[in-house]
């Protein structure tokens, strides 16, 4: 399990994430005030308010709603593509859609000012600005790799759901939680949340010929979002990216698979 940076009575230490019951957090001290290393019998267990975790807090100022993000295709074609769906049946159809875990929709890049985003573009290529207004803010990679994290288990317990495994979800709950205290999110994801969430994409999966969304949509909107924007380096680049879940005020994206897809993966 990661370290994480918490402020007790105005000193700093390092401490370990044991167990969430927002909004109190149970951590393990794993250094003293002085910042020395402590041994496994000096180490201690205390209950605290989220609010001490202050390894992710934000640090640049995000931008005002509407948010918009930059969806480069190809020259002449006006209508978005959408990817990362869900294409194949049998095997592990969540699992092997993605290695990044964001999600099913339309990709694209968030960048302060349209011309700034043409300075980007092929002479093969067009911009579609696509609009987000309830977008989850990425803070940074660790930030990004949780959710990835957290993501790809919830596919593959998706997964194990469809091959008719045992699905075990506790550690999925904690993987949860943690990516959302870093975004400063004070209402827990339970696990009766995921359980429907993995429940419904079965069931999509299960009920249509058609490529279906990855349970991280189902999630996310569930949870009132409708896309993930990331302006850090990390997250904001060409292997990863911005994500606008369908549908997309205005357009109504061609859906492609990962065989398919043209841009982001």
């Amino acid at each position: 399990m990661t370290s994480e940076i918490a402020v007790v009575d105005g000193t700093r230490h390092l401490v370990r994430v044991l167990s969430f019951q927002l909004p109190r957090v149970n951590i393990k001290f794993i250094t003293d005030g002085t910042g020395r290393a402590l041994t496994q019998d000096e180490e201690w267990t205390e209950s605290h308010d989220i609010s001490v975790i202050v390894t992710y807090l934000p640090i640049q100022i995000l931008p005002q709603l509407p948010v918009t993000i930059y969806h480069f295709t190809q020259r002449n074609q006006h209508i978005p593509r959408a990817s990362e769906y869900v294409a194949d049946h049998t095997g592990e159809p969540f699992a092997s859609t993605t290695n990044h875990g964001l999600g099913s929709g339309v990709y694209g890049l968030f960048f302060n000012d349209e011309r700034i985003a043409q300075l980007y573009k092929q002479p093969d290529q067009q911009i579609i600005p696509i609009q987000c207004y309830n977008p989850y803010y990425l803070q940074n990679s660790k930030h990004g790799e949780s959710l990835t994290r957290a993501s790809k288990e919830l596919d593959r317990l998706a997964d194990d759901k469809l091959n008719n495994k045992e699905v075990l979800i506790n550690g999925l709950v904690m993987l949860w939680n943690l990516v959302f205290y870093q975004s400063h999110r004070r209402t827990p994801v339970t696990s009766e949340l995921l359980d429907e969430v993995i429940n419904e994409a079965v069931s999509n999966r299960l009920q249509s010929l058609n490529p279906v969304v990855s349970p991280i949509v189902i999630l996310m909107k569930a949870l009132g979002y409708d896309s993930i924007v990331a302006t850090d380096p990390y997250n904001n680049n060409w292997s990863r990216g911005c994500v606008a879940f369908l549908p997309i005020q205005g357009y109504n994206p061609i859906i492609t698979t990962r065989r398919q897809r043209l841009f982001l993966g």
